[in-house]
């Protein structure tokens, strides 16, 4: 395709076609790395050589055109010398750039995976799925009696662990929102804690509107571990875990998968 833009077109038709390249190249990147990642680069450098091969063929078969097979290069246009030829040059070489840093990116990313992988939460037992449950919750008298109403109900159905699948759960806090709210629950809280033994208290802000902020300091601190499945759900959630567990077995581990919305 490039060696035809030197054959007799006039830049116009040379930009155009060009802007029209870079806006199917973006297109077509944007989607192939929404359903690969970011980092698997091959796919959408074959997925964009079919494309323009396929383009290519079309256009040899349906508009054939005998000033395409001149030897003689369209030197007339300085413009086309001074632009298109740099450009290719620039392309050339930031696709080996960029070969070579998602390949540093990608080494680097693989040996902290197996960095972390080996690093086992001593009451999530060895299976072919492990599963890490997480249950948001709060400093309030009513998330106490939430969380009780919880365990006597959606963890009863929580499979024993077994060969095939085991699971850990905590109950997620924030730090108390005030000091008086610490000085009303804290009683409370820590008579639970050591009664049950589920609540995991994190270093980050307990409010309402810094909900997203724990949830990412649970992912943060559930990053540390090995695990298969992570779980995010609230303590006025009914989850049928044995059906969960049925699906999760039958799904086996797998990469970048991301399933489950809770309604009212």
């Amino acid at each position: 395709m490039l060696r035809r833009w030197l054959y007799h077109y006039e830049l116009s038709n040379a930009m155009v076609r060009l802007v029209t390249l870079t806006v199917i190249n973006w297109s077509v990147s944007a989607f192939v790395s929404s359903y690969y990642g970011d980092d698997q680069p091959i796919w959408k450098w074959m997925t964009i050589c079919s494309i323009l091969l396929v383009c290519n063929v079309c256009k040899i078969m349906l508009a054939n055109n005998k000033n395409y097979h001149k030897t003689m290069l369209n030197h007339k246009s300085t413009v086309v010398r001074v632009l298109v030829l740099p450009l290719s040059i620039v392309v050339v070489l930031t696709m080996l750039a960029t070969m070579h840093q998602v390949s540093q990116l990608r080494s680097q990313a693989l040996l902290e995976t197996v960095q972390s992988a080996g690093v086992k939460h001593a009451e999530l037992a060895d299976a072919e799925i492990r599963v890490m449950i997480f249950v948001l919750s709060a400093w309030t008298p009513k998330s106490i009696t939430k969380r009780q109403t919880f365990r006597e109900t959606t963890l009863t159905l929580k499979p024993q662990d077994s060969p095939k699948i085991s699971f850990f759960y905590r109950f997620i806090l924030g730090e108390p929102p005030t000091e008086e709210k610490k000085r009303q629950m804290g009683p409370a809280i820590e008579a639970e804690m050591a009664a049950h033994q589920d609540l995991l208290i994190l270093p980050c802000s307990d409010k309402y509107e810094d909900l997203s902020k724990k949830v990412f300091s649970t992912i943060e601190w559930a990053d540390q571990y090995a695990f298969d499945y992570l779980i995010k759900t609230d303590d006025d959630i009914f989850a049928r875990w044995d059906t969960i567990s049925e699906e999760l077995v039958a799904l086996g581990r797998t990469e970048r998968y991301w399933q489950g919305l809770s309604y009212y």
